[in-house]
């Protein structure tokens, strides 16, 4: 999901397989959208972030891609240990373009948040954004609250009914609330 806001500020929240496709098709530089909040990392929610990464470096981004991911039970489980370790597979990569290409957009900024509580996350520019705790098979997921100019975005990744999400939730102008059917 993309939002992108008048202000200019654009966040992605996940990046499941044919997001960045989608993305492309719009046209946006890339140095305009390097942030995305993930909800979990089930591959259906994280699985273009090497996508993004590399072609938004190839694309042109001179920033670093700025990440938010929620913690997990274990060191092993969260959102830090994931995007080190994508680095280190995409190495090869990496060793291609590097000194062919500004190494700024290279660069990832892993924010790693506590998925058992709610808590501010992001704060710039007149924009908020919350985590709070989502229920979703293991622990480890998270959904986000957005606030802009007196409009709100709520997004959950995937989570069953709970107290967090339905006090989040409340009067928000959007809220999106994915799932996906195997069926």
């Amino acid at each position: 999901w993309l939002v992108e806001l008048g202000n200019g500020d654009k966040f992605f929240f996940d990046v499941g397989p044919g997001s960045i496709r989608n993305f492309s098709s719009l046209q946006i530089p890339y140095d305009h959208a390097n942030k995305v909040f993930l909800s979990h990392l089930h591959v259906d929610h994280i699985g273009d972030l090497d996508v993004l990464w590399a072609s938004g470096w190839t694309a042109g981004r001179l920033k670093p891609l700025e990440i938010w991911g929620p913690s997990g039970a274990a060191p092993e489980f969260g959102t830090r240990h994931y995007v080190n370790g994508l680095l280190d597979a995409m190495r090869w990569d990496y060793s291609n373009r590097n000194g062919k290409l500004p190494a700024s957009g290279s660069k990832v900024e892993i924010h790693e948040v506590d998925y058992r509580s709610k808590q501010l996350v992001y704060d710039q520019s007149g924009v908020k954004v919350w985590s709070f705790p989502a229920t979703h098979i293991i622990d480890g997921a998270v959904s986000y609250r957005l606030e802009w100019q007196g409009l709100s975005f709520v997004f959950s990744g995937d989570t069953t009914p709970n107290k967090w999400f339905v006090e989040n939730a409340a009067h928000a102008d959007l809220l999106v609330h994915e799932v996906y059917m195997t069926l």
